[in-house]
């Protein structure tokens, strides 16, 4: 579990993922008072195990941005609406 620092354009061999899972997202401060942004999600309905969280990631403000930006790229500006 990390802050992002910056986001690289990846070049990886990567498929859509076969489940779907709910995202939860939070506001909260850092020790500076700066805020983050927490998204984590939790393992799919059909997990074999008992369902728990999964993955955990922030952004700060530069790299929110930046992820903004790719959401802009990939869906057009009325994603933002």
């Amino acid at each position: 579990m990390a802050i992002v620092r910056n986001l690289v354009q990846g070049h990886q061999n990567v498929q859509a993922h076969p489940t779907n899972v709910e995202g939860y997202v939070q506001i909260l401060l850092d020790e500076s008072g700066r805020p983050l942004v927490h998204v984590s999600t939790w393992g799919s309905d059909n997990r074999k195990t008992a369902k728990k969280q999964s993955q955990v990631i922030q952004f700060d403000e530069s790299s929110a941005g930046e992820l903004v930006r790719y959401f802009v790229r990939a869906f057009g500006p009325n994603v933002l609406s």
